[in-house]
C-alpha cells in the first residue's frame, strides 16, 4: 500500500485536473479511454475475482469443510482454513499449502471425511499360507479393538 499510495494520489490529482476539459473532448475519445481502462482493469482483476467467486461457491456448497482430511494433487492433509480467495491445507509434516480457490474448485479432491470424522484405513499384511487364517484374524481384531476408535458394531 505504501508503494501504491503516491501513484494513487497522482492518478486522482490527474483525473481532477482533467475534469474541466472533459466537456471539450469528443465523446469518442472519452469512451475509448473508458474502454481501455475497463479492459486493463478486467485483465488485472480476473484472478482475484475468480478466486473470490470460487470462495463463495466453496462456502455455499460446502464440499470441503474446515477439519476435513483431503488429498488434493497428491498432497494429503487437513483443511485448516477456507478464505474468500484461498484455502489452507495442513500436511502431515505441518507444512501449510495455500491453494487458490479457483484451483481448488477445478481440481479433483479426495475427501476422506465427507460423511463422518473417522478416517478409514486399510492395512495389508502377508502371512505364510501354512498359518491358520482364523487365528490370524482373531489376533488382528484383538489388537485393533484396543483402540478407542475401533468400531465394535462391525464385528
Amino acid at each position: 500500500i505504501s508503494r501504491a499510495f503516491p501513484f494513487l494520489i497522482f492518478m486522482i490529482w490527474a483525473m481532477l485536473a482533467i475534469i474541466p476539459f472533459v466537456g471539450k473532448l469528443p465523446s469518442v475519445y472519452i469512451s475509448l479511454v473508458a474502454a481501455t481502462f475497463s479492459v486493463i482493469a478486467g485483465f488485472s482483476l480476473r484472478p482475484f475475482l475468480e478466486n473470490l467467486f470460487s470462495g463463495v461457491v466453496i462456502s455455499f456448497f460446502k464440499f470441503v469443510r474446515i477439519g476435513d482430511t483431503v488429498r488434493i494433487d497428491g498432497q494429503y492433509g487437513v483443511v485448516e482454513d477456507i478464505g474468500l480467495t484461498h484455502s489452507v491445507v495442513k500436511r502431515w509434516d505441518w507444512l501449510r499449502i495455500m491453494i487458490p480457490n479457483s484451483r481448488l474448485i477445478n481440481k479433483e479432491i479426495e475427501n476422506y471425511t465427507t460423511q463422518d470424522k473417522f478416517i478409514w484405513a486399510h492395512v495389508s499384511f502377508y502371512v505364510s499360507p501354512l498359518e491358520d487364517i482364523a487365528q490370524i484374524e482373531k489376533i488382528a481384531i484383538d489388537i485393533t479393538s484396543k483402540s478407542k476408535y475401533f468400531n465394535h458394531s462391525l464385528f
